[in-house]
């Protein structure tokens, strides 16, 4: 606006020394000249230009505002814009903004307990703290700003996510929302509940954290121990199964050898071939034995006597 008055200055200024065709020196002496005055006009028509530039700083977009009224065409990308030096333009972020709703002192954007107490489906009341990802529609800014103003998340974010998790709350029971496997069904209900609240209004939702779930203390030991419980038994399900499949593995193993110790019987005379083949293979494996007996069907297996095998040493 500066701009604009000392052009405007500067042009009337030009004007009368044009009519007048005087040019003024700091001596006193007045000499005719339309120069001077066409000097000035420029000068005056160039400070009313710069004041037409308009620069939108990266990661906003300009919202266009002449005389009270709001420009909903298109509103100013990021860059350099030549507009009408009246207009003024209100930057707005479009960048991903996190609201905190949290019962820690310093989490939240409101200072203190801002949680959020929810009623679940089993008449129990659980404590949530939350935060929201969202983003302005850029397109849709200058609308934004002419129904909301700039303090939309104060207005809508802010009791359209609480709204969205008590509606939500009430489909689930408490050990659901407390459950990290189950959780996520939940949160799934909250965005859907804020999705259409935001796009309404031009917010485009991102992504809802449930950061903490805080229960009643009876319920919350009572839960703990539940699933403490369902672990255990996870746990011993995981053993027997594992059991069984070893019990199965040593049954396909016996199975094998009992098959193999058959082709071998078979093919070496029957249950005593093998049973003599077994002998020998374990005499052959002992470096203790100097003279190898190898029994015959009519005298079976051969019994050595005590003294004999001591002698055979």
């Amino acid at each position: 606006m500066q701009f604009i008055f000392f052009g405007t200055i500067a042009i009337i200024a030009g004007l009368y020394l044009i009519s007048k065709k005087l040019l003024f020196y700091g001596d006193g002496r007045v000499v005719p000249s339309r120069g001077s005055g066409s000097l000035l006009i420029v000068i005056g028509l160039l400070l009313i230009a710069a004041s037409g530039i308009r620069i939108v700083e990266a990661g906003n977009v300009g919202v266009q505002k002449l005389f009270g009224k709001v420009n909903l065409n298109k509103p100013l990308n990021e860059g350099i814009h030549l507009i009408n030096p009246l207009t003024v333009v209100v930057p707005m972020s479009i960048r991903t903004e996190a609201y905190t709703m949290s019962s820690m002192q310093d989490e939240g954007q409101i200072r203190g307990d801002d949680s959020i107490k929810v009623l679940t489906s089993d008449g129990l009341t659980v404590t949530l703290d939350v935060t929201v990802w969202f983003k302005v529609d850029p397109q849709k800014a200058p609308e934004i700003y002419q129904k909301l103003g700039e303090d939309y998340i104060g207005k809508i974010v802010r009791p359209t996510v609480r709204t969205a998790l008590r509606d939500a709350g009430v489909k689930h029971t408490s050990s659901a929302i407390y459950s990290a496997e189950k959780r996520e069904v939940f949160v799934a209900d909250v965005e859907a509940e804020i999705k259409p609240s935001f796009e309404n209004y031009g917010i485009i939702q991102e992504k809802t954290l449930l950061r903490n779930v805080t229960l009643p203390d009876m319920v919350a030991t009572a839960i703990e121990k539940k699933l403490k419980a369902d672990q255990e038994q996870q746990e011993m399900d995981y053993v027997l199964q594992k059991e069984t499949k070893e019990a199965e593995r040593r049954r396909i193993e016996a199975k094998g050898i009992a098959d193999a110790n058959r082709e071998i019987a078979s093919s070496i005379g029957g249950p005593y071939g093998l049973l003599v083949q077994q002998w020998i293979n374990k005499v052959i494996e002992s470096d203790k034995s100097q003279i190898i007996y190898v029994a015959s069907e009519a005298s079976g297996l051969p019994i050595l006597e005590a003294g004999r095998f001591l002698e055979s040493k």
